[in-house]
């Protein structure tokens, strides 16, 4: 296993998320960069006011990179959303590398994924 260089970022340092109320009254939730376990403290931190009753859509069309910490974290979400009466809907771009992750696991049977064209 190779250690990064200098000028290589570590995974999680270049994961961007944008909490805003979307036009249909959800709370849109934009992720970009690296999701996964260096990410997590910071994705969490951001739903950390989302109330439990909130219809959450989660764009994920920016990001290059989710590992299975990054898929854990969705489904946790959908799971205190569901609970609190809110939902969860991911959205990817058809062809993107987290479509191929969401594929992989499964993600879609275990919550509502929908497609989009990349911004």
């Amino acid at each position: 296993m190779t250690q990064p260089t200098p000028s290589e970022p570590e995974r999680g340092e270049r994961f961007t998320v944008a909490v805003a109320p979307a036009e249909d009254g959800a709370v849109g939730i934009r992720l970009g960069g690296e999701l996964d376990l260096g990410a997590i403290p910071a994705f969490e931190a951001a739903l950390g006011e989302l109330a439990p009753d909130a219809r959450a859509e989660v764009d994920l069309r920016e990001l290059e990179f989710m590992d299975s910490s990054g898929v854990a974290a969705l489904i946790q979400l959908d799971l205190r959303q569901r609970a609190g009466g809110g939902s969860v809907r991911c959205v990817v771009a058809p062809n993107g590398p987290v479509r191929k992750v969401v594929d992989l696991t499964r993600l879609a049977e275990m919550l509502e994924v929908v497609e989009a064209p990349s911004r």
